[in-house]
């Protein structure tokens, strides 16, 4: 009898799939210019859009200041090539970057033609006339106040300042919108301490404050402003939080929740400030990443709960 002899069909070797590639991953190992072309070549433009700002801003820092009018032809050339470049999608997505970088380029430049201010070179002191337009702290019946339109009085030197902080102590219960007049001592405002330093100037010529000052005696109330005015609102909110902070939280806690809340830190005893500043945590005291995080949250809830309500 023959063996039966059984065959087994041989199983052929199934070759193993590929594994995917990370998407980009070609285009990364090319460098810089291989991720900048991956990214428009699968539409991520978007994502360079802040990042070629943010490469203006610096270049506009390290260059010398350009005037208007060659800011406008910038802008005027980048709007020609769009216009050129509309049937050429990546063109579009080339200009779009271009336009990105010379909005930062142009941002400092727009910002002080709009709100920077001449700086007071020389001390002044006279009677003015002056319209409250913030009220930065008030403690001890001292205030902390932002003052604009400077209207001199009885000969006084007129001030090519915009705006001005004032130190004002005596004064009657102020808002945003009222009109005092009274005797004012005013300063230029001053530069770093040391070389590198935190620059005051800077700062202040970009928020339209040209000088600092105080008031050499009480001034007098001259006009109350429009209740119905945003910063007289906004304003009596703050005011409406604090006393509710007040009402519930002792010192030092007070004083902390009114700064971290209300970004008024007049109230902040010494030895909290002392102690906080030796934890190394000083800078909740002030408008920090803690604040923005807390924006940030707020506005992404509202929108999300905004968008949960439309359906897909």
């Amino acid at each position: 009898m023959a063996e039966a002899l059984t065959l087994q069909p041989e199983t052929a070797a199934v070759p193993a799939a590929p594994r995917p590639a990370w998407p980009g991953a070609t285009e990364r190992r090319a460098g810089l210019a291989g991720s900048i072309a991956a990214a428009l070549a699968h539409r991520r433009a978007f994502i360079l859009l802040p990042f070629a700002m943010i490469a203006g801003l610096i270049a506009s820092v390290e260059v010398p200041e350009a005037s208007l009018p060659a800011l406008a032809a910038g802008a005027l050339a980048i709007g020609v090539t769009a216009i050129l470049s509309r049937r050429s999608l990546p063109g579009l997505r080339l200009v779009g970057l271009a336009g990105a970088f010379w909005l930062g380029f142009c941002l400092l430049t727009l910002h002080g033609a709009l709100w920077g201010t001449q700086m007071l070179s020389r001390p002044a002191y006279g009677d003015y006339r002056v319209r409250v337009d913030e009220i930065l702290s008030e403690s001890d019946g001292a205030m902390r106040i932002i003052v604009s339109d400077l209207a001199p009085l009885a000969g006084a030197r007129a001030l090519p300042v915009r705006r001005a902080r004032l130190l004002v102590r005596g004064a009657p219960a102020l808002a945003p919108g009222d009109v005092m007049a009274g005797p004012f001592r005013f300063a230029p405002v001053p530069g770093p301490v040391y070389p590198g330093g935190f620059d005051t100037q800077f700062h202040a010529y970009f928020a339209g404050i040209g000088a600092y000052g105080n008031s050499t005696r009480p001034p007098r109330l001259v006009a109350s402003g429009s209740a119905a005015a945003p910063a007289r609102v906004v304003d009596a909110i703050r005011r409406g939080i604090a006393a509710r902070i007040d009402a519930v939280l002792a010192q030092p806690a007070a004083g902390v929740a009114r700064a971290i809340i209300n970004g008024d830190q007049s109230n902040v005893t010494e030895a909290a400030r002392d102690t906080m500043a030796t934890a190394g945590i000083a800078h909740v005291l002030s408008v920090s990443g803690l604040h923005l995080t807390i924006v940030a949250g707020g506005v992404f809830t509202a929108l999300r709960l905004l968008l949960a309500g439309f359906e897909g």
